[in-house]
């Protein structure tokens, strides 16, 4: 099991749901974190291939046309979660473009001027795929729109958020959790008030958001259903099934709290 960033409450779950789901089924399971470094990506990919494993779930970090010389090289059957390989590869997550968009139109009242936080890395798929609904849906309803690349210190990131909050940005959108609790140091740093100053989204629930005040609104994927699918469609890779890859896209769900 491959995946991005184990330290992100998302992954820790789909890692857990799909560790048990194995185990059940009498196999143990490697996991690896990659942090999202495409060399290390690789590296660890091969090393796992060497150890005779009989299938590989994976995160991935890197393009599927960096993987697929590695993946050339191995017979053993890979289904890609949460993030896609490629059209003809076995994949389970979410439409990231299609939820992002919707979101937009979540807001109680239309934004003057909307901000997406991006996290670091900005360059994986789904994080590109939320901000293209972002985009399409800014452009549809003629919001004014800009995304910024959060950095790791807390200082810059209250920084960059107090600039746009001068340009009148009034609705903020969060591309993951981290994000979210980022942005909240921020404007709460800045004293604006949630949602009677400023509205708060974010793509990506947390336990967490449900006792902040006022509580954050927030996409939920369907993690443990992405692990428990991503298993199941080993298990027909497993049978040596000779059929396409398929894609299996998963409904989320939004809950509306109050900072929206």
């Amino acid at each position: 099991l491959v995946l991005p960033d184990i330290s992100n409450a998302f992954y820790a779950e789909i890692c857990k749901t799909i560790q048990e789901k194995l185990y059940a089924q009498g196999y143990n399971t490697f996991i690896v974190n990659t942090n999202d470094d495409n060399e290390l990506e690789k590296v660890l990919m091969r090393e796992l291939i060497q150890r005779s494993i009989d299938g590989m779930i994976i995160a991935p970090s890197n393009d599927i046309k960096e993987l697929i010389p590695i993946l050339l090289e191995t017979h053993i059957p890979v289904v890609f979660t949460d993030r896609p390989g490629d059209e003809n590869a076995d994949f389970i997550g979410v439409d990231n473009a299609l939820e992002a968009e919707k979101l937009i139109r979540s807001f109680s009242v239309k934004p003057k001027r909307l901000v997406a936080l991006v996290p670091s890395p900005a360059d994986v798929s789904t994080i590109k795929e939320r901000i293209v609904g972002v985009r399409n849906a800014c452009e549809k309803e003629k919001v004014d729109f800009v995304y910024l690349d959060l950095p790791e210190n807390q200082k810059e990131v209250t920084a960059l958020i107090k600039t746009e909050v001068e340009k009148g940005a009034d609705s903020f959108i969060a591309l993951n959790n981290k994000c979210t609790l980022k942005t909240l140091a921020a404007l709460n740093e800045l004293n604006q008030k949630i949602p009677s100053q400023v509205r708060l989204i974010s793509f990506d629930d947390s336990e967490a958001f449900l006792y902040m005040n006022p509580p954050i609104s927030a996409l939920r994927q369907p993690v443990a259903e992405i692990g428990i699918q991503s298993v199941a469609r080993m298990f027909e890779r497993l049978k040596e099934s000779k059929e396409p890859g398929k894609h299996f896209i998963l409904p989320c769900e939004f809950f509306a709290r109050g900072s929206h």
